[in-house]
């Protein structure tokens, strides 16, 4: 068996697939900005510190616009083993998310009863689990307006705007990833 090994810094970016008869998205800065108020920083500090340090995130001066429009995806923290969620199914203004202007294309992987009866076939089975999977593709640039999010360390200091520079989980097309990156953020 030839694996072929890709280099996280070698894969070309890769653009959102929206569906044809897609809405406008609305505002979704105000409630970006309600979900940010309600953070516990402790954990989250470090856990931003990262992102950064991986070049998972980036700051951002654009503006969003009505000719340049963009999403804020509000953030939560999910402590039973401490991550740090992206929701990109908040409704903006107008009713509209992320996720409901994302196409999700077909399913990919195969049914459960399938992939039970190739277990089955042979003697030794191998499984894998790709650490932050969904991290290692990179978002084209003019799509990363989609994944602005609102960031500080500290409420001493004023909210900052960020963009994800790669693909988060909990997007429509997150779990193209998977199958063909080309069909994904």
């Amino acid at each position: 068996m030839i694996v072929k090994a890709y280099s996280p810094t070698h894969l070309p970016a890769q653009r959102i697939i929206f569906k044809p008869d897609a809405p406008s998205i609305g505002d979704s800065y105000q409630s970006a900005v309600r979900q940010f108020l309600q953070l516990e920083r402790d954990q989250y500090t470090a856990f931003m510190r990262e992102y950064i340090a991986l070049g998972h995130m980036e700051a951002s001066e654009e503006l969003i616009t009505d000719a340049h429009p963009g999403y804020f995806i509000p953030h939560h923290a999910v402590t039973a083993k401490f991550r740090v969620v992206f929701n990109a199914s908040a409704k903006t203004s107008n009713g509209v998310s992320l996720i409901d202007v994302q196409f999700s294309g077909p399913q990919l992987y195969p049914n459960l009863v399938d992939i039970l009866h190739r277990f089955r076939e042979f003697s030794v089975a191998i499984t894998a689990d790709v650490k932050k999977m969904f991290r290692q593709v990179l978002v084209a640039q003019r799509h990363r307006k989609l994944q602005k999010f609102l960031w500080c360390e500290s409420s001493h200091v004023p909210l900052q705007t960020y963009e994800l520079k790669k693909v988060t989980y909990g997007m429509a097309c997150s779990k193209r990833v998977t199958g063909t990156a080309s069909m994904c953020a």
